[in-house]
């Protein structure tokens, strides 16, 4: 699957970027998802099946966003494991074949 640069989300576009060592609150993290500026960042490393799943995680916290989800005052870890488990079933679902293109953007 090849990652996109851009999705729409509820009329809304979202970036999707690649970088080295992506962080949230100073930590290096695999990805992040920051709501206020549409912007998803992946971590270049990520490959395979472990980037796919990567993108569809984050791409479910968008889809909270946008959803107003961030209003309802979910715990952190709630909403991880509601985002992670979706991504898992896309996977399974889709069974996306897994050839993602790693090529740094």
């Amino acid at each position: 699957m090849k990652i996109p640069k851009e999705i729409k989300i509820s009329g809304s576009t979202w970036k999707i970027k690649r970088e080295k060592n992506p962080q949230l609150d100073g930590l290096v993290v695999s990805a992040v998802t920051y709501p206020v500026t549409r912007t998803i960042v992946i971590c270049t490393s990520l490959t395979g099946e472990e980037l796919v799943h990567t993108f569809f995680h984050e791409f479910n916290h968008a889809v909270m966003a946008e959803l107003g989800m961030h209003n309802c005052n979910i715990v952190n870890e709630v909403e991880e494991i509601i985002v992670d488990n979706f991504a898992r079933i896309y996977l399974q679902t889709f069974n996306m074949g897994l050839k993602c293109r790693t090529k740094k953007r």
